[in-house]
């Protein structure tokens, strides 16, 4: 009876001892909740490829490395040796295991030191979130917290509580980052040993790290392995192999691919401690390498910035800001996949795309390559040379500057910018759009370009790249109707553009060497902003969109790299390497083929045989052929063709005010090219040959549009003799022509005069010179000067 009455006091108290607990517990989460500050315990970023691999970690702002992570995330035997080791009865206790508890007080108390703390899991957890001190009132404190954590979260959130928080050494916690750090390797990887060591490793994070203590760490972890054995977990046989297993004494560098990307998504998606994005691990590591060693052969503080982008879902496959993430020197800490800067030429493109859409021009339709003279805007090609009438695949193709600016003047610099902006490309410039956008004279970046680019490749439609992972991201169906505000333009016209860029030749390599290029089915367009401080290279086939950047971050000037020469070359480069031979874009139904005729570019079977002076080639979307866009110098002036009268039994020209017998007179046409492209012309097509002599029964001049310029002074193929040191100062004078005359010296317009007025020239060069004089009207007459060296 009195032992009876001795276990009821006991058990009485023990009770009494855990209501109080239990109610103290209650009121502490009330008062006191038990995550009082989460951003204490935030956890590192961690940025993944697509498949799962680390490209990039972040620490936490408190510099701890704890990666987040989930039961079903980490190794099955590892949660096996944690439950055995460390709390057997961890899922049937309430927080508090009374028995161990009381085991490791009977065992403190006969040694008079702390031999065993009988802590649980949950007491773990809370001594983690909340320290204390290493004493009885400490331990009370842990115990309330730990049925405060009981009584408001499952087993298994509190075991996730734990492998993600428990302390591994410096500053290492959780099961994930100790992995990565020690290990080489992710949770869910690990062997017996691994396990068996992970889970020692907490009690002694400084005593046994395993890269400081590799034989203390081993001794600890096969103490754990026998203790496997000794509970009849694990067979004797596997204890043995886990035990013959190394301690690995290094620590595993965190890895740093794509850097500045990774960046940019912790920046994008900071609520987020896992990041899946859309990165290709592999292709990203080799693109990275490329670039490194490629940025070596170029200018100090040059770098290099590229994308690589899926075609079918708009996912981006590799990002690469800068050259060489190592070297300061490049400013490899500056995104220029991000960075806005003039684009060169690479717009153009989509000022052609947009103006075959609006039936402005078809794919060989007739454009000028001449100097401009009308407007205050007179840009200049980049050769400094005119070549008169040109296609408008040939002027894409050679990235003419003054065809794209006529285009653009005919789409209107508004129309092309608010076409671009409802895609959410915002082109940056000051004031109100201009021609200079088409020449580049706005700020954009690598990523809008290749977003357009990527429009161009899914027929015309453009969507929002990719670089965030989602767990159900639906492919691009290019059959599907555009959607709202993703229009840029029509398949067919997107198409047409596909085809003028994929045709192109590379101008730094021979012919023998474009079939393995052209095999690629690589549409491709340069630029090179003003000063060549920037050279780009865009590229796509119908499976993946290119782009390439090259230059220096902080806007200085790189004489002599051209986007032809510098990016071009490393474009090839990535897209040969990656997808090797690719699929071609095909040819949608509203796209047709035709033969057309200049001077009017309609086509052959609707144009008279004495209209058609050259055929060529088109590409016309839904049956529209538009005819030869006219210049603002030529509008709604002269008919085209030219209708007028001749006499029909001498053929000479004449009108009903000449002593011709009307019986005699017959109406007839030619075909007339731009004004502006005679003097580029063959001279049988020029208007003045083509029209016929004045008829002599005529005593006037008949009426025509024709409106001659001459250059009278100097005389063609003058020679003068420069001056030794000083400039030479020769006069111009023009007569005739219509309004005022436009000079141009090796394609540099130099400035005006009245007909026959003069203009004073100054010469410092000697050599052959090219004198241009165009009126209002671009009646033209040209010749060339000699200067020669001073005696």
């Amino acid at each position: 009876m009195q032992l009876l009455n001795k276990q009821l006091k006991i058990c009485l108290w023990i009770a009494a001892c855990s209501l109080f607990l239990i109610i103290s517990a209650f009121i502490a989460n009330h008062q006191f909740p038990f995550f009082d500050d989460p951003l204490d315990r935030s956890y590192s970023k961690i940025v993944q490829a697509s498949d799962g691999r680390v490209l990039r970690a972040f620490a936490d702002h408190n510099g701890v490395w704890r990666e987040e992570t989930s039961l079903k995330s980490v190794s099955e035997n590892y949660i096996q040796v944690l439950l055995a080791y460390e709390d057997q009865w961890f899922y049937k206790h309430p927080g508090v295991n009374p028995i161990a508890f009381l085991r490791a007080s009977w065992q403190n108390l006969l040694c008079s030191c702390i031999r065993s703390g009988g802590s649980t899991l949950s007491m773990q957890v809370a001594r983690i979130f909340h320290p204390h001190s290493r004493n009885v009132s400490g331990k009370l404190y842990q115990i309330v917290r730990a049925i405060q954590l009981e009584l408001t979260h499952s087993k298994n959130d509190i075991l996730e509580l734990y492998i993600n928080h428990a302390p591994f050494g410096g500053p290492v916690e959780g099961v994930q980052a100790a992995s990565a750090q020690y290990l080489g390797k992710n949770a869910n990887e690990l062997t017996d040993a691994e396990a068996a060591l992970l889970v020692v490793l907490p009690q002694a994070p400084s005593r046994l790290r395993p890269d400081r203590h590799a034989q203390a760490a081993a001794i600890a972890r096969n103490k754990v392995i026998q203790r496997m054995v000794d509970l009849n977990v694990w067979q004797a046989e596997r204890a043995e192999i886990a035990k013959l297993e190394d301690v690995h004494s290094q620590l595993y560098t965190k890895p740093r691919y794509a850097p500045l990307l990774a960046r940019r998504l912790v920046e994008e998606h900071a609520h987020k401690n896992i990041i899946r994005s859309t990165i290709d691990f592999d292709l990203q590591l080799s693109l990275e390498s490329y670039l490194a060693g490629h940025v070596q052969s170029l200018p100090k503080q040059t770098s290099i910035s590229a994308l690589v982008v899926e075609n079918k879902t708009g996912r981006v496959r590799a990002y690469v800001g800068s050259a060489d993430f190592t070297d300061p020197t490049r400013f490899s800490h500056v995104d220029m996949v991000t960075g806005i800067r003039s684009p060169g030429s690479t717009l153009k493109p989509f000022i052609y795309g947009l103006a075959i859409d609006q039936g402005i021009i078809h794919s060989n339709s007739l454009l000028l390559n001449t100097p401009r003279i009308y407007g205050d805007y007179k840009p200049l090609n980049f050769s400094q040379r005119f070549t008169g009438a040109v296609s408008a695949t040939k002027a894409l193709q050679t990235s003419l500057n003054l065809p794209a600016v006529q285009l653009l003047e005919a789409l209107t610099p508004a129309t092309f910018y608010y076409s671009l902006k409802n895609l959410g490309v915002d082109l940056q410039f000051s004031g109100e759009p201009s021609l200079a956008i088409a020449l580049g004279g706005v700020g954009t970046s690598l990523w809008q370009l290749v977003t357009l680019y990527h429009g161009l490749a899914n027929g015309g439609q453009v969507i929002e790249l990719s670089l965030y992972q989602k767990s159900q991201e639906p492919a691009l169906n290019n059959d599907a109707p555009y959607k709202k505000g993703s229009y840029m333009m029509s398949k067919g016209s997107a198409w047409v553009i596909y085809s003028m860029l994929s045709s192109a030749r590379r101008a730094d390599r021979l012919n023998a060497s474009m079939i393995y290029e052209h095999e690629n089915n690589l549409a491709w367009k340069t630029g090179t902003s003003y000063g060549s401080r920037d050279a780009w290279a865009i590229g796509f086939n119908k499976d993946f969109s290119y782009g390439v950047w090259v230059g220096r971050p902080d806007g200085t000037a790189s004489p002599g790299h051209l986007g032809a020469t510098t990016a071009l070359p490393i474009l090839f480069n990535i897209a040969n390497a990656h997808s090797g031979i690719s699929h071609k874009i095909q040819k949608p139904d509203s796209v047709k083929s035709t033969i057309i005729c200049w001077p009017l570019g309609l086509e052959k079977t609707t144009t008279e045989k004495r209209h058609c002076h050259r055929t060529l080639p088109a590409f016309v979307i839904n049956n529209l052929i538009p005819p030869t866009l006219r210049s603002p110098a030529k509008e709604d002036i002269d008919p085209n063709p030219l209708k007028y009268w001749v006499n029909t039994k001498t053929g000479n020209r004449v009108d009903k005010s000449c002593n011709t017998p009307s019986e005699n007179m017959a109406q007839t046409s030619i075909a007339w090219w731009p004004r502006e492209s005679e003097p580029w012309l063959n001279k049988k097509w020029s208007l003045d040959e083509q029209l016929p002599q004045l008829d002599p029964s005529c005593g006037r001049n008949v009426s025509t549009t024709s409106q001659t310029i001459n250059i009278a002074t100097p005389e063609a193929d003058s020679i003068f003799q420069a001056l030794d040191r000083r400039s030479l100062f020769i006069k111009l004078q023009a007569i005739g022509g219509e309004g005022e005359i436009h000079w141009f010296y090796d394609n540099r317009f130099i400035g005006e005069s009245e007909s026959g007025a003069y203009l004073e020239l100054e010469v410092n060069e000697t050599g052959k010179h090219e004198l241009i004089a165009i009126d209002n009207q671009g009646n033209t007459d040209r010749i060339n000067i000699f200067i020669r060296p001073p005696r």
